[in-house]
């Protein structure tokens, strides 16, 4: 009986031996499985993957670290990062900058995302650092910013030129009245005002555009924007008799308000050359002034 218990024992775990070590081999096959499965994620990143221990020597580079750094991992894993990357400065700060990497061929701009690795308690295992070669991307940037400022700078200089047409078309039809001379000398020292008012005025657009980066505060001041208008309307008569528009006045003689004279008569201006250009067969202008309470 002894030896037949003995016997039945010692198959009994010969077998689970034997089943144990199968287990176990299916184990660490899955283990190795799992590992070269990570390992080929981890070289397949299109970002460079760096990870450090808590003393910042290199555990983990792949191969797009390689690629973006200039550097084989063989001269880097082991070792301290900042030893063999100045740029990777340890001991990390958690967050995303930007660095500039000289690989020695040319100078990179790398994006750099730090960020602790704990493990399952908590406890602080090291650093992951995830990095890309931003070098091209900050090119684009640089060259849309460009072709931004030159667009702006073009439709300032459409707008200036813009400005500069209405000042000079008053002074051509100041000039030409005075050449004509055939009106009383009351309305040419008139005339004369409004031309030496004109080329004050292409004097400040000029400085405004040579200011451009500094543009000049508001001048402000108590304004009768009749007055103004009628001003304006002297400035338009020219252009108004050319093109047979009738001016048409309906506002009181004195309505004041707060406002800069100089740009609001540039825009009365604007708004009264385009009214009788989209009138070329002629037609009829009529300014108002309406006040409403605090409204005008």
């Amino acid at each position: 009986s002894f030896f037949y218990i003995t016997a039945y024992l010692s198959g009994y775990l010969s077998s689970r031996l034997e089943r144990t070590e199968k287990e176990l081999e299916e184990k660490d096959f899955d283990i190795k499985d799992l590992e070269f499965f990570n390992q080929e994620i981890i070289e397949s990143l299109p970002s460079g993957l760096c990870t450090t221990d808590i003393r910042g020597r290199t555990i983990i580079f792949n191969k797009a670290a390689e690629r973006i750094t200039g550097i084989d991992r063989k001269n880097i894993i082991g070792r301290k990062i900042d030893d063999v990357l100045p740029s990777f400065k340890f001991p990390f700060k958690e967050g995303r900058r930007d660095e500039v990497f000289d690989t020695g061929n040319q100078k990179k701009i790398i994006g750099l995302t730090i960020s602790p690795f704990r493990g399952l308690a908590g406890d602080l295992k090291g650093f992951i650092v995830v990095f890309q070669d931003l070098t091209k991307i900050k090119q684009l940037e640089a060259e849309i910013q460009r072709k931004e400022q030159l667009a702006t700078i073009g439709e300032l200089s459409s707008s200036i030129a813009h400005e500069i047409r209405n000042p000079l078309a008053s002074l051509k039809s100041s000039i030409q009245m005075l050449k004509e001379g055939t009106f009383p000398e009351s309305h040419k020292e008139k005339l004369m005002v409004i031309a030496l008012t004109e080329m004050d005025r292409l004097n400040r657009i000029v400085t405004d555009f040579l200011t451009y980066s500094r543009p000049s505060p508001l001048n402000w001041n108590n304004v009768n924007i009749c007055a103004l208008l009628d001003t304006t309307i002297e400035l338009l008569q020219n252009s108004a008799s050319e093109n047979k528009v009738l001016i048409n006045r309906q506002y009181s003689n004195h309505i004041e308000i707060v406002a800069d004279s100089g740009k609001l008569q540039q825009v009365f201006l604007n708004l009264g050359l385009n009214a009788i250009e989209a009138m070329p067969d002629g037609g009829e202008l009529t300014i108002a002034v309406l006040d409403k309470n605090d409204t005008i």
